[in-house]
């Protein structure tokens, strides 16, 4: 029996060899294969499909490959019925537009057998367990997130955070009317680092939840809508323990969160198994600069600490958590004309 051996570029899968005849597939955005061709460029076969996967034309006399619907991203057909598809952890049913199994990952707090949301002409699921987003705007700025949590790694030059850092973050909160101490702002940056290098283990890491063509559980107050100044929310609905932020502040500055409340209707969507603390994420149009802001204000809510009275209400937040979210950006970009949003001007505030 003849072996077939694949050619792969930036993980995807682009040919294959059998025989020593090689053939190369053509591919749309998702990374199914429309087309098979030749080693003389002619094109032997052409596919279409059905939304959620099923074969719905085909041409030419050439062999199929096994990997076509999403086949790039490594999903392979099996010829068998109501499981057509295999993707790495799981059977997927074209006929169906279900998963044969549950979910073993984190979308069985929202449907287990759910395939991709419902949203099956942007998204995809290479890993069986896992969405992504291949061509979609929550795509993109999921990939800032990721930026975001290098620049928070990169304060730590040989894996330590230089005393100077520290100072310079804590000028600047005193310069907002903020003056806490060192000790403080140390301990918010080795957290943040924890949290975005799952130092530790999945339990002590942030988990991020696209909202983007997710149904909520009942109850649950979707971040994206009502006119919410943030992009994100944040419900950690379990103690974080060892992994707060310590808090030697005056209560006038916020507030401790030791616990998220776990009637809370959105708890379901946090699994304490897999994450120290949950954040809910909506597409927006900010930059990745201010995306990186709101996230690094999510994860001072995931350390432990909780805004002053009207935090959540305010158009234009000029608390001790918005201070600090606005210095470690500029820590991060640098201050001046690098994007951070509304670090400039700020009033007198404080006890």
């Amino acid at each position: 029996m003849a072996v077939t051996n694949y050619f792969t570029a930036n993980g995807e899968i682009i040919g294959e060899e059998t025989g020593g005849t090689q053939t190369d597939y053509l591919t749309d955005a998702l990374g199914s294969v429309t087309a098979t061709v030749d080693q003389n460029a002619a094109v032997v076969n052409t596919y279409r499909y059905k939304p959620y996967g099923a074969q719905l034309a085909k041409t030419g006399a050439g062999a199929d490959p096994s990997f076509r619907w999403i086949g790039a991203r490594g999903y392979r057909q099996t010829g068998k019925e109501f499981s057509e598809a295999y993707v790495r952890a799981r059977h997927y049913g074209t006929p169906t537009g279900v998963w044969t199994t549950k979910d073993r990952g984190r979308d069985r707090r929202i449907a287990p057998y759910s395939y991709v949301r419902g949203r099956v002409v942007t998204y995809v699921d290479k890993s069986g367990l896992d969405v992504i987003f291949p061509d979609d705007s929550c795509g993109d700025q999921l990939k800032d997130i990721g930026k975001c949590c290098q620049g928070i790694n990169e304060l730590f030059p040989n894996g330590k955070l230089p005393d100077k850092s520290v100072v310079d973050i804590g000028e600047c909160l005193k310069e907002k009317g903020f003056p806490v101490d060192k000790s403080f702002v140390r301990s918010a940056l080795e957290f943040m680092k924890r949290m975005c290098s799952k130092e530790g283990g999945p339990k002590s890491s942030v988990c991020v939840i696209c909202l983007q063509g997710v149904t909520l559980p009942p109850g649950c107050d979707d971040p994206c809508r009502g006119g919410r100044a943030g992009a994100a929310a944040i419900y950690p609905v379990s103690p974080l323990s060892e992994f707060y932020i310590r808090s030697p502040f005056p209560e006038s500055y916020g507030c401790v969160i030791k616990t998220g409340d776990p009637g809370n209707p959105c708890a379901p969507l946090h699994d304490p198994t897999e994450c120290a603390c949950t954040i809910l994420f909506c597409t927006t149009a900010y930059t990745s600069v201010q995306l990186c802001q709101i996230l690094i204000h999510e994860l001072i809510h995931c350390g432990g600490i909780g805004g002053p009275p009207g935090h959540n209400e305010a158009k234009e937040q000029k608390d001790l958590i918005s201070a600090l979210a606005c210095c470690i950006c500029e820590a991060i970009y640098g201050k001046g004309d690098s994007g951070c949003y509304n670090c400039g001007y700020w009033p007198p505030v404080g006890p």
